[in-house]
């Protein structure tokens, strides 16, 4: 399980560097191609519309930014370092608090058409994050292991014979060395 969500961690960062890439590319060009992966940009949702030139590198350097950092915290967690979990999980929130303030941010301004892959990177942002902070990745992360099948047995039912206590009849000794049981009760 730690391994599903180091692996969707590496989807949200490979996500968040092609949006930076593509608004990088959108900031040498003067304007966006993809208005809809534009949106997408982290940061571009606190603006008032109007992003210039160096705005739209600062969201380059932002956007990729938290892209390559989950990415060498995906990376640990892929080693089992377990501060990489806790520190994806704060990440995640922060990040998927901020794609709910998007789509809303972006409906009140009548953008809603336009909020398709919005909606898709928060969504793979929420469920990363939802799947980090599970008790069985925490399990995964230590390497735990469950108990033998053998330790929840009931007593008497597996167990070897103690020494003064007379056998079960239908039972067969669990130790060598007990004389076998008569039929017919205790003696």
């Amino acid at each position: 399980m730690a391994y599903v969500s180091a692996s969707l961690f590496v989807l949200c960062s490979a996500l968040s560097i092609v949006i930076g890439i593509l608004t990088g590319q959108a900031a040498l060009k003067g304007g966006f191609d993809y208005p809809e992966i534009a949106i997408s940009s982290i940061g571009i949702a606190f603006g008032n519309g109007d992003a210039s030139a160096d705005s739209r590198q600062a969201l380059l350097w932002i956007t990729a930014g938290i892209g390559a950092a989950v990415l060498a915290l995906a990376i640990a967690m892929f080693f089992r370092l377990g501060f990489a979990r806790w520190t994806l999980a704060g990440l995640g929130v922060m990040v998927s608090l901020y794609y709910v303030f998007a789509v809303i941010r972006v409906i009140s301004l009548g953008g809603a058409s336009r909020m398709a892959f919005l909606v898709i990177v928060l969504l793979v942002w929420l469920a990363a994050t939802v799947i980090v902070m599970l008790p069985p990745v925490g399990h995964g992360m230590r390497g735990y292991k469950p108990p033998p099948a053998f330790a929840q047995q009931a007593p008497g039912y597996g167990y070897p014979q103690q020494p003064g206590y007379p056998q079960q009849p239908g039972f067969a000794p669990q130790q060598p060395g007990y004389p076998p049981q008569q039929p017919g009760g205790w003696q």
